[in-house]
């Protein structure tokens, strides 16, 4: 999206460094024919997949989250 959107401000001042429309539109294309199936054939493998099992045993008990300092604060940083 901001590349073709910086490229229409380099059509708008007519440079002969703008990528042309067609290629544009390719590699729109091209990008989609690659990574849309990737992305559908991962899911399918990733679905279909033994769920993980921990190899080590875990504590039951949870343990104590210290306090945090006042410059760890989410409204500080």
């Amino acid at each position: 999206g901001i590349c073709f959107v910086l490229n229409c401000f380099i059509w708008g001042k007519h440079s002969s460094g703008a990528v042309p429309f067609p290629t544009m539109v390719a590699l729109l294309c091209m990008w989609f024919g690659i990574s849309l199936p990737l992305v559908y054939l991962g899911y399918y493998f990733g679905f279909r997949k033994q769920p993980y099992d921990n190899p080590v045993r875990t504590n039951q008990i949870p343990r104590q989250i210290p306090e945090q300092r006042w410059y760890m604060n989410k409204f500080v940083g």
